[in-house]
């Protein structure tokens, strides 16, 4: 994984909640609630914060080229967590 990732990942752990780091949003299209995109550079994760437990879970991260490319993260991160 690009270190840019895994940098803006580890900040995202540190970060209080509600989010407030730069580049993280809420994704309101998502099945899961509390679903949040994490922007790094032309990166982008996916993640969930389970509010109940204080988890963070990683989902997906991808290189955004085109529109598609969140409709199939979206797919995945639907997946992986099984909603």
């Amino acid at each position: 994984m690009h270190a840019r990732v895994r940098f803006a990942m580890r900040s995202v752990q540190a970060v209080s909640w509600p989010p407030d780091a730069p580049g993280v949003r809420a994704v309101r299209a998502a099945p899961f609630p509390h679903t949040y995109r994490l922007r790094a550079g032309r990166h982008r994760i996916l993640f969930a914060w389970l509010p109940d437990v204080r988890l963070l879970v990683f989902t997906t991260a991808f290189l955004k080229r085109r529109s598609g490319d969140y409709v199939r993260a979206m797919e995945r991160h639907r997946k992986r967590m099984r909603v």
